[in-house]
């Protein structure tokens, strides 16, 4: 499990899929030759409350690398990423049936957004009934 206080949490932000996105492609790599890195990636659906479509935490070994692959269509979703390290990056792509990226549903390690909430479903979902 990564520790709250040692991570990076980054967004791509809510995406609506075109007709020929049916899944969100994570690919995340550890570019650092002696550290290994966690990783967490969340897929959420955005319609109405957010709903947790996958949940995979990963411990990537030094120059390592893995892909989640989660199905979204027909729906907004957003794809949650917790790093330990900054060496670990993440490219996330919409793709096709064929698992063939769509054109313009690329979002790269530097276009992922920085957000200070965190990636735990649970920890949202008792955040929410709090404040009301």
């Amino acid at each position: 499990m990564i520790q709250r206080e040692d991570v990076l949490v980054k967004s791509t932000g809510i995406q609506i899929p075109a007709a020929t996105v049916f899944y969100a492609h994570a690919t995340v790599a550890n570019l650092d030759p002696r550290r290994s890195c966690n990783i967490r990636i969340v897929v959420f659906q955005w319609n109405g409350e957010p709903k947790v479509l996958s949940d995979d935490e990963f411990n990537i070994p030094p120059l390592g690398f893995e892909e989640v692959f989660t199905r979204i269509a027909p729906n907004h979703y957003e794809v949650r990423i917790e790093v330990d390290s900054i060496n670990c990056l993440t490219t996330v792509f919409g793709t096709d049936q064929t698992g063939t990226p769509q054109p313009g549903f690329t979002v790269l390690n530097s276009e992922l957004t920085p957000v200070d909430v965190p990636v735990n479903p649970e920890v949202l979902r008792k955040d929410r009934i709090e404040r009301r």
